[in-house]
């Protein structure tokens, strides 16, 4: 086909999955991705788990900081209610 094509070597394949090239009857080496689809989903199946793994540790983290803002602002409030405790008896 005429124009540019995205593809594989198939020599830097074969270093890796050699099963996926054969040699052509005049030589040349050609994929033929044998099992090449079950090896894409698992590894979107991976990147899936990595991805919901960070999300889980994202989520977490901010549950944690959320949870100690909170509880600073918890305490500041009892502070202020005791500023004005202090200021009132002052007061009288």
């Amino acid at each position: 086909l005429p124009g540019e094509r995205i593809g594989m070597i198939a020599q830097e394949v074969a270093e890796v999955f050699p099963d996926w090239v054969d040699e052509a009857g005049d030589g040349y080496l050609r994929l033929t991705y044998r099992g090449f689809e079950a090896l894409v989903v698992e590894a979107l199946r991976e990147l899936r788990e990595e991805k919901d793994a960070e999300i889980a540790r994202l989520r977490e983290e901010k549950d944690r900081e959320i949870n100690q803002l909170k509880a600073d602002y918890l305490e500041m409030q009892e502070n202020v209610i005791n500023i004005e405790l202090i200021l009132l008896t002052l007061i009288k």
